[in-house]
């Protein structure tokens, strides 16, 4: 009478198990269904039990899924490449640490997989080196289920993360700093820990950033150019904005407390975004040594009536030691060239 049937202990290798359905009436009678049949294959995968990459290496699609088991670093000087359609597994709080470089070049077809080996999560991938010679180059890659997602510091050499998705890392997903030459593209980020996006002096272009459970992207770096993403439906704020070279074509809503919490941009760098339905404020100002007037011209905050988009900022007219948002003129319409709405709603 079970629906289901679960066998006793692990299944083993290289063999060929069979099931038959048998129904049987209280009379006696039975009728027996069709014999199925599978067959498990070899042991699959590949132990790293830890310790030094030393030498280059490459983890290949036929030795996948790649188990960690240790702590693995890579050195400087070497490189780790990792090839498409390849999954490494990490095995409780265990990490890769990059001091050369990693190169995981996926493709839309067999994009790479970075995920846990158990219930647990593992740590993340830390290139947190400040000023190494160190790359990382990130294309069509999943990172999930870690603490940290991924860390570059300030590489020497050229980095970028694109075309990839970062999901259900418990505290970053994604920190990135390097000297403006760094590139976080094309990605999408969702259902998140504390912090989604963290980069400072990177080029941030064209992502979906959404359902972080703090904070959506914080941006930092006069260096920094921020273009054409959504920031959507993150629990706590949107974006945290210190500083930037550009911050513009942007559509930043339904975020659950504040759009953008963050400093006074300089003249002309946060302009063309769209900012609207956001919890309780589009944009805020929230430490009292900002300059006195926050150039924010330019931008479409939902609507063209004058005395809602005032509610929906924090400036001087609610506090009287901040600055004064100036947000004349503004977009009376969506900014076209900036992304759609994502249709996440505020609760």
């Amino acid at each position: 009478s079970a629906a289901s049937y679960d066998p006793p202990g692990n299944l083993a290798f290289t063999t060929t198990y069979y099931w038959q359905i048998v129904a049987k009436d209280t009379f006696g009678g039975a009728t027996a269904g069709p014999v199925w049949s599978f067959a498990t294959s070899n042991q699959v995968g590949t132990i790293i039990p830890g310790g030094n990459i030393s030498e280059d290496t490459t983890w290949t699609l036929a030795g996948s899924p790649y188990i960690v088991t240790g702590d693995v670093t890579v050195l400087a000087g070497v490189t780790l490449t990792i090839d498409p359609g390849v999954e490494v597994r990490f095995q409780n709080d265990r990490m890769l640490r990059v001091y050369g470089s990693l190169i995981a070049d996926g493709t839309s077809a067999q994009r790479i997989t970075f995920t846990k080996a158990g219930n647990e999560a593992w740590y993340g991938i830390d290139a947190d080196n400040n000023e190494r010679p160190t790359q990382v180059i990130f294309d069509h890659v999943l990172t999930e289920y870690s603490e940290m997602g991924i860390q570059i510091n300030r590489p020497q050499l050229p980095s970028s993360i694109t075309f990839s998705e970062f999901r259900h890392n418990e505290v970053y997903a994604v920190n990135f700093t390097t000297d403006g030459t760094g590139v976080f593209s094309d990605n999408l980020v969702t259902d998140n820990g504390t912090n989604g996006v963290d980069v400072q002096d990177a080029q941030v272009l064209r992502n979906t950033i959404i359902n972080t459970t703090g904070i959506g992207l914080n941006v930092a770096g006069s260096a920094t150019i921020a273009r054409h993403n959504v920031i959507s439906g993150n629990d706590n704020l949107g974006v945290v904005f210190h500083s930037a070279a550009d911050f513009s074509y942007n559509t930043i809503t339904a975020n659950r407390w504040v759009g953008v919490l963050g400093q006074v941009p300089d003249a002309g760098v946060f302009h063309h975004n769209n900012i609207y339905g956001n919890g309780q404020y589009a944009f805020r100002i929230n430490n009292s040594s900002y300059p006195d007037v926050a150039p924010l011209a330019n931008n479409y905050w939902g609507t063209t009536d004058q005395t809602l988009i005032n509610a929906a900022i924090f400036d001087f007219y609610d506090d009287p030691a901040m600055g004064f948002v100036d947000y004349l003129p503004f977009a009376t319409e969506f900014v076209a060239d900036a992304p759609p709405d994502p249709g996440i709603s505020t609760p």
